[in-house]
Order: structure tokens, then C-alpha cells, then sequence
């Protein structure tokens, strides 16, 4: 029997392979999905901005906008009775989002 010593090129081609596949496929689809629950959050925290707003608007009438920072991330927002909008910044552009506050 021979002693083989040393890597194949069957096994040189396979460990090739399974790189390409690790860095052509997961990787950027982790990467995807990272981004998209770090959006997610961030439309989260802008309900939560708009949300804290009616609630100051109804202590303070007079308070029509202001600068929050949540969970360490700037949002402007501005409205009235009839509509609030939240403004923030997600991967270097600028995002608005628009509330019609729910009549009870």
C-alpha cells in the first residue's frame, strides 16, 4: 500500500469549493438580512418617536417638532393633530414617515 502525504487536488478543489460557496451565497445573504432587520428596528423606533410625540403634544399643545434621540439614533419629527412625521437617516439617506394619529 502507498502512503499518500499531502492534500489531493480532489481535496484542494473541494476545500475551493465550499469557500466559494461560504462567500458567494451566506455571507451576503447574512448580510442581507442583517441590514433588513436593521431597518426593521429603525421604522420600529420611528413609531416609538411618533408615538412619544402625540403623547408630549397632549401635555404641551403648543410643541409642533423637536430632535429625539432614541436608542442612540437622531429622528426629527414635526406635525399636529392631523398628521405626525418622523425623519431619520438609514444607510446615508434620508427616511419620512408619515402617522395619521387614530381617532377614539
Amino acid at each position: 500500500m502507498m502512503e499518500q502525504r499531502g492534500s489531493s487536488v480532489v481535496e484542494a478543489l473541494f476545500s475551493l469549493a465550499v469557500c466559494m460557496l461560504i462567500f458567494t451565497t451566506l455571507l451576503p445573504m447574512f448580510m442581507t438580512m442583517m441590514l433588513q432587520v436593521h431597518e426593521t428596528e429603525r421604522r420600529y423606533y420611528a413609531h416609538r418617536v411618533a408615538h412619544n410625540a402625540l403623547l408630549e403634544q397632549q401635555i404641551q399643545p403648543a410643541l409642533k417638532q423637536d430632535h429625539v434621540v432614541y436608542n442612540g439614533e437622531p429622528y426629527d419629527w414635526y406635525g399636529d393633530e392631523q398628521r405626525m412625521c418622523v425623519e431619520y437617516e438609514i444607510f446615508q439617506k434620508q427616511r419620512k414617515q408619515c402617522f395619521a394619529p387614530s381617532a377614539k
